[in-house]
């Protein structure tokens, strides 16, 4: 036998053959671990034509950990824009929103949001050799990654209630709905400490839970908001 058609033989042999699925929405291509091998996720399974989002699945395939696949409760859509203007996404892509640090990459997916709001959010964890979906639940608005001595992300779980305009004084009566800060480890949890403090700065603080009893005076300049009760 030719010795270089043996070598053929045994690099083929050696190959994972990866099965493409139908239906790719978008291919992305980068860096998803410490190695220096790039590594690709596919976006795949658009919702039938005239219904709402972008795709329901995701692949990732990661060289020499594997292929690992993903689908959501409903249909995922578009990065928010107003995510994208306060965070910078790793790749170029309005499909899906990628962090990364030295220990661990993140994968924001964000469902569509319908009048009632939002029923998904979804956050993939790249570490360590392991690919996990650390959170998939309801997460109306996401706004901000922090990334210091550890990735938290700021946002609204829950939408609430607006009960008046007050175009006199350039500001709006809501419900008082806290900002949360979740911490991003081996899961996805609330920091306390840290969504008290935030919220003093940024907003309010009244405590950890929504409470439509609280009424809160935001002004539209994004000046500090005040309790009225």
């Amino acid at each position: 036998m030719n010795y270089y058609l043996l070598i053929l033989i045994v690099v083929l042999a050696n190959c994972e053959v990866v099965a493409q699925p139908k239906n790719v929405v978008e291919r992305i291509t980068t860096h998803l671990d410490a190695n220096s091998v790039m590594d690709s996720i596919l976006l795949y399974d658009p919702p039938f034509e005239g219904d709402p989002g972008e795709f329901t699945k995701i692949g990732i395939y990661i060289s020499g950990i594997g292929r690992f696949n993903f689908s959501a409760k409903d249909v995922w859509d578009k990065v928010d824009d107003s995510f994208l203007e306060g965070n910078i996404n790793a790749v170029n892509s309005r499909r899906v929103f990628i962090h990364k640090n030295k220990t661990q990459t993140l994968i924001f997916l964000f469902g569509f949001s319908y009048g009632s709001g939002r029923d998904e959010f979804s956050v993939i964890q790249i570490r360590d050799k392991k690919v996990s979906m650390l959170f998939d639940d309801e997460f109306q608005t996401p706004i901000k990654l922090l990334d210091s001595a550890s990735i938290s992300l700021v946002g609204k779980r829950h939408n609430g209630e607006y009960f008046q305009y007050v175009d006199s004084l350039n500001a709006d009566i809501e419900s008082y709905q806290p900002y949360y800060v979740y911490k991003i480890s081996d899961d996805f949890r609330i920091d306390e400490q840290a969504t008290k403090k935030y919220n003093e700065l940024h907003y309010v603080w009244k405590g950890i839970k929504y409470d439509s009893s609280i009424r809160v005076l935001c002004p539209r300049n994004e000046s500090k908001c005040k309790v009225l009760n």
